[in-house]
């Protein structure tokens, strides 16, 4: 983590002192920092996050599909390597779909980034990297040929990338901004 996000995250805590029952001194950290509020009502939000599951658990198969398949195209570093980073994609992409349903507003810094920020970001770079995939898989296709598993494995990649395109555009329902005092 870079400098300034480390101290930009300290500043939004303090510690506060405070004696217990048997009169030990306790101490706890509290949020000081900015509140941030979703943009968008509750109502469209919770329709909105079935959409957003919906779009993920898509990905999510269509990733697998080609990588647990043992194929030939498979065997390319090429075609294979960018789907693996894919994955580490949807694990991301999934943590920030659970931050998004189980936080409650008004949200810390924290909460809008690893919801909002980690959305887009990974969406993003699923989208680069199964195009990536395809690209590789359509070069490999010309060179030796149109199988029926490899044009399903790449028809595959092909609906990963649509997923993953859908996933970033409807980030949007996770958006929240900071609320001026």
């Amino acid at each position: 983590m870079d400098p300034e996000r480390i101290s930009e995250r300290a500043s939004d805590y303090t510690i506060e002192y405070s004696k217990d029952e048997k009169g030990r001194l306790r101490k706890k950290s509290v949020y000081k920092g900015p509140e941030f509020y979703y943009v968008l009502p509750n109502e469209v939000r919770m329709k909105a996050r079935l959409l957003l599951a919906a779009f993920i658990i898509l990905s999510v198969v269509f990733t697998m599909i080609p990588l647990l398949v043992a194929d030939q195209l498979m065997h390319k570093w090429y075609t294979s390597l960018p789907l693996i980073v894919c994955l580490f994609g949807d694990v991301h992409l999934i943590m920030a779909f659970v931050r998004f349903v189980t936080s409650k507003e008004p949200l810390k810094r924290e909460d809008n980034r690893a919801c909002f920020e980690r959305l887009a970001i990974w969406s993003l770079l699923n989208t680069i990297f199964s195009f990536t995939s395809l690209s590789g898989q359509i070069i490999w296709h010309f060179k030796n040929g149109f199988q029926t598993l490899d044009t399903l494995i790449t028809v595959s990649t092909l609906l990963l990338l649509v997923s993953s395109i859908l996933v970033f555009n409807a980030k949007g329902c996770a958006e929240a901004k900071e609320q001026k005092g």
